[in-house]
């Protein structure tokens, strides 16, 4: 497979095989072309070979991106820093990466302005480059879109690469990746029926490929689409397959102490609590630490002006990211306790706040 990288001097066959892997989203394989690389990488260092500055920096440029593949959940502040020590680069191949990756990099840490900065940086590249990479940029454009809670464009990049993915050789895992995210985008449309068919089409395809790691995430998906209906049991079944394999997938973690909060289950529902703010806590993740301690404030039903100063500092930090959907969600909920409670004036507030975040959020949609 030819890439943007092929005949560049400092790609070794290492690090080609390695990208290729990485852009086919081939787990089994992208790890053996690591520790390939990663040897590689050492004797030369051992060798006093570091005079070729790009080789290095598409190494760390590879090791971020196979850090996203493999570890999604775990990027941090941190993961860039080693790439940050590099000059832009001027090289075309190198440029149009570190951009790219920059972008996938502040997409993660949920910096959306900076994302769409260098998103538009990369895009300048893209008819330089072959229909495995354009589609690969279409992709991550979809995640980017997703993540913004902008479900319509989302929908556009997704199709736009599935599109090209489904005429690749050896794109199978990719083509589920995008029937993923169109999933998740037409689940937050309330498009369920087509989400859910989309999901068991993905799961179909990587059943075929035992691609566990792969699948797992698709089932995460699965999961939050039946915790979205309010069908808990079908939820808790999906996500309790997630943790088992990945203790440390926060999002299932989440949801699994929603959907057991639904059921009464308060025990366990902490439990998953303590465990997701542990890890979120490690991680940094500033907008899961506030969807955990929201979380647990109304499951453990904190008395009202404790839960207000949690839901408050949420909804700043929801407001500041342009996440609007969840100030509305959150919002909307105080509002009821609030009328519960028969502090009307403070429900009107919360759901006049409720309304105003929704009216924002549909003009993005």
């Amino acid at each position: 497979m030819n890439t943007l990288l092929t005949g560049s001097t400092y790609a070794t066959k290492h690090l080609e095989a390695w990208y290729h892997a990485i852009l086919t989203q081939n787990v089994v394989v992208s790890h053996d072309c690591y520790h390939a690389a990663a040897k590689e990488q050492k004797e030369m260092l051992l060798q006093g070979n570091t005079e070729n500055a790009s080789y290095q920096l598409f190494f760390d440029l590879l090791k971020f991106r196979y850090a996203v593949f493999t570890e999604g959940l775990s990027i941090t502040k941190d993961s860039f820093e080693s790439i940050n020590a590099y000059a832009i680069p001027s090289d075309l191949q190198l440029s149009y990466l570190y951009h790219y990756y920059n972008a996938i990099y502040y997409t993660a840490l949920n910096k959306f302005d900076k994302a769409d900065d260098y998103f538009e940086k990369a895009k300048s590249s893209l008819t330089s480059l072959t229909n495995v990479e354009q589609a690969d940029f279409y992709y991550r454009y979809a995640v980017y879109h997703f993540q913004m809670q902008q479900p319509s464009q989302a929908i556009v990049n997704a199709t736009k690469a599935l599109d090209i993915f489904q005429t690749i050789n050896d794109c199978e895992r990719n083509v589920t990746s995008c029937l993923s995210v169109l999933g998740g985008a037409y689940v937050a449309v309330g498009h369920y029926e087509k989400a859910e068919e989309l999901y068991y089409k993905a799961i179909d395809i990587l059943q075929k490929l035992n691609e566990e790691p792969l699948l797992l995430h698709v089932r995460n998906n699965l999961g939050t689409l039946y915790a979205n209906q309010d069908l808990s049991e079908q939820a808790i079944r999906q996500l309790s397959e997630v943790i088992e394999k990945m203790p440390k997938h926060y999002k299932a973690l989440f949801l699994l102490a929603q959907e057991n909060g639904k059921l009464g289950n308060i025990e366990l529902a902490n439990k998953y609590i303590q465990t997701g703010k542990e890890i979120v806590l490690q991680l940094d993740n500033e907008e899961y630490k506030h969807h955990f301690s929201i979380l647990e404030a109304n499951i453990n039903e904190f008395e009202l002006e404790q839960l207000d100063k949690i839901v408050q500092a949420g909804i700043h930090y929801f407001n500041e990211e342009s996440l609007f959907s969840y100030t509305s969600e959150y919002c909307e909920k105080i509002a009821t306790t609030y009328h519960k409670k028969l502090q009307f004036e403070k429900a009107s507030e919360y759901f006049l706040k409720s309304i105003e975040a929704n009216k924002k959020n549909e003009r993005r949609l």
